[in-house]
């Protein structure tokens, strides 16, 4: 083989790293330095979009609680297990999600508590009884535990080093 078939990069090559192909070196392009882009914005919004949601849902309860006195008759022990449910299931999805997702992955445990979130907050509405309708909002919670443990690590694991700071400074706004 004569030296003008190979390449620049192959004539200067350190000897020591023989295990990587020569034009591997100059075309790599590392996640933390790829532009800002469509995908970035799409994580972002659906992280950001995921916990101004999940912010909504325990908050709401409180003006709930009111008129679903009406509908279904509630004691103050009722009232107390309804208000804090959802705060008791973030708490244990949290840590039982955090947990699987160094097991399954970040990206199925965030799919996986979205559409928990989903299906329980839409069962609400069939809930006939206090105790129903605690469970369903402890699953709830268990589900926004989901999104709270692997939210941030997924928005600074696809974010470009130059913009993540302000991704991830942004959640405080919300």
């Amino acid at each position: 083989m004569d030296t003008q078939s190979l390449s620049a990069d192959a004539l200067t090559h350190d000897a020591h790293d023989t295990a990587a192909p020569a034009s591997a070196n100059t075309n790599r392009v590392t996640l933390d330095d790829v532009p800002l882009n469509r995908f970035h914005v799409k994580i972002a919004g659906l992280t950001f979009g995921a916990h101004f949601t999940e912010g909504y849902a325990p908050g709401t309860i409180g003006y709930a609680l009111c008129s679903l006195n009406k509908q279904i008759p509630l004691d103050a022990l009722s009232i107390g297990l309804l208000g804090s449910s959802a705060l008791i299931g973030i708490f244990l999805g949290s840590l039982v999600f955090g947990w699987l997702s160094d097991r399954l992955g970040r990206q199925k445990i965030f799919l996986l508590s979205f559409v928990i979130v989903t299906v329980a907050a839409f069962a609400q509405f069939y809930a006939t009884t206090p105790a129903m309708l605690v469970a369903l909002r402890v699953l709830i919670g268990f589900g926004m535990g989901g999104d709270f443990a692997v939210g941030h690590a997924i928005l600074a694991e696809f974010s470009p080093r130059k913009h993540r700071g302000t991704l991830l400074g942004s959640f405080s706004v919300i």
